[in-house]
């Protein structure tokens, strides 16, 4: 009972300063004084508690960096193939924030600390080689070194948009055809199983990924409707 006495007493001393149920340094400074006491222990002897309407804390955000994608050829991989040499893995970037809040508001924030993790771009194989295999139609017989599964349509010089020549400059027609040259390169010869020979010569703004227009001089009087359809790269 005399250690609550003199623990009381020296509270009232020290004007009963308590933070957040944490003593005030004026208290913690002082000999023997204990630097905890049970909960409740504050109400119960009706000992006054100040709360603190400013606080701190840190805070954590996270921002992904996408990885890229590059192509190297290869020589070892038929042509059209392609195979995955180094798997991409996003970066990331962490910040860590000091806020400061008044009565709950945030009136600052501040970095304090900011890492980053790079990407790991992924690498894919794209081949190269020409196994060549042959090819008997009823133009003729020819070499192949690749064959794709297109969605062909046809048009002709009067489209929308169109000023009656290709790409290369050579004019619409039937033997001409359209690509993406992402898919087949300008240039190439094609022999498309139901049109027959053409060479890639153009390109258009709907003819993406698996697609290729095939050219007619009047694609009204033309014999192609659209589907899908076997194209041969053929060696020229």
């Amino acid at each position: 009972m005399q250690k609550l006495i003199k623990f009381i007493s020296l509270l009232s001393l020290a004007g009963g300063a308590v933070v957040n149920g944490q003593l005030s340094n004026s208290l913690a400074k002082m000999d023997n004084f204990p630097q905890y006491v049970e909960p409740g222990f504050f109400a119960y002897h009706n000992i006054p508690v100040t709360r603190s309407v400013f606080s701190q804390e840190k805070q954590l955000e996270e921002e992904v960096i996408p990885f890229g994608i590059s192509y190297e050829d290869s020589d070892r991989l038929e042509w059209g193939k392609r195979q995955l040499k180094q798997k991409g893995v996003n970066g990331l970037i962490r910040r860590t924030y000091l806020i400061s809040l008044w009565r709950g508001e945030v009136y600052d924030r501040q970095l304090m600390e900011k890492e980053v993790t790079p990407p790991v771009p992924e690498i894919v194989l794209r081949g190269t080689k020409k196994v060549l295999r042959k090819l008997t139609v009823p133009e003729g017989s020819f070499s192949y070194f690749a064959q794709k599964k297109l969605f062909a349509t046809s048009y002709d010089g009067r489209c929308l948009g169109c000023s009656g020549l290709t790409y290369l400059g050579t004019p619409v027609r039937h033997g001409v055809c359209a690509v993406d040259p992402k898919v087949i390169p300008l240039g190439s010869l094609l022999y498309v199983e139901g049109y027959g020979l053409c060479r890639a010569e153009d390109i258009g703004g709907a003819v993406k990924g698996n697609r290729i227009d095939l050219g007619f001089e009047d694609v009204r009087t033309g014999f192609w409707s659209a589907g899908w359809t076997k194209v041969y790269l053929l060696v020229d």
